[in-house]
């Protein structure tokens, strides 16, 4: 593949295989195997009622905040998610 991450996406490609049981294993660290069950859209949305939050945000902020957050090693979604929690807290 050319272009600038073809490489990046080959290698990505050359550690995923399929088991022979039907269900996907993505190797980790060349040893270790994990397992992947294959389960449907539907079922995924029945088991987690997953929604998208969106806000909007001058792109400097958006900048800065994913650089520090990478930093930590933590992503967006754990930290505002975290901070929503402490705040808000969860339902009951």
């Amino acid at each position: 593949m050319n272009g600038k991450f073809g490489d990046l996406i080959n290698e990505a490609r050359q550690q995923e295989n399929v088991s022979s049981d039907g269900k996907q294993a993505i190797k980790k660290d060349g040893n270790t195997e994990r397992q992947i069950n294959d389960i449907s859209p539907k079922e995924k949305t029945e088991a987690l009622d997953i929604v998208t939050l969106n806000i909007k945000i001058e792109r400097k902020y958006r900048q800065h905040w994913i650089g520090q957050a990478k930093l930590q090693g933590l992503t967006i979604k754990e930290v505002i998610v975290s901070h929503l929690t402490d705040r808000f807290g969860l339902p009951e």
